[in-house]
């Protein structure tokens, strides 16, 4: 088992389970370490030459990167 990237998202510790290109947009799929049921996406931008994870900016957005993870990993990933 690969040992997964972990990191701190409003005072909670996530690990990163996949990410995904869609649309050219890096979207970043994240799970509670404590709680595999507390899943949140987010994506990553380039602010001053630096890659940070940010919020969704819609419900579309949102559904477009679920759908991504779910078609992408169907059946292969047990969160």
């Amino acid at each position: 088992m690969n040992e997964l990237d972990a990191l701190k998202l409003e005072g909670k510790d996530y690990v990163i389970v996949d990410e995904e290109t869609v649309n050219g947009t890096l979207y970043v799929h994240l799970a509670s370490a404590d709680d595999p049921e507390d899943f949140c996406i987010r994506k990553v931008v380039k602010k001053n030459n630096e890659d940070i994870l940010t919020g969704l900016d819609s419900d579309y957005e949102f559904d477009l990167a679920l759908n991504a993870f779910i078609k992408k990993n169907h059946g292969e990933l047990e969160i």
